[in-house]
């Protein structure tokens, strides 16, 4: 869990150093399979944790765990 929020972490802070001006929000979501936790709710799990990143200023990492 710990290591895909670490991963999103790096990719934005790679974002942000690059000569674009860019910079990108990322929500992270992690669970184990089994009831209910079907891909479809750790897609919407990521959703809402990419949707928190926005709303805290954007040009975050937000985790959600399941």
């Amino acid at each position: 869990e710990h290591a895909a929020y670490e991963l999103a972490e790096q990719m934005r802070a790679q974002v942000e150093t690059t000569s674009l001006g860019a910079t990108i929000s990322v929500g992270v979501a992690t669970g184990k399979p089994g009831p209910g936790m079907s891909v479809a709710n750790l897609v919407n799990e990521a959703d809402t944790a990419l949707y928190q990143a926005k709303a805290a200023g954007r040009n975050r990492t937000v985790a959600l765990h399941g």
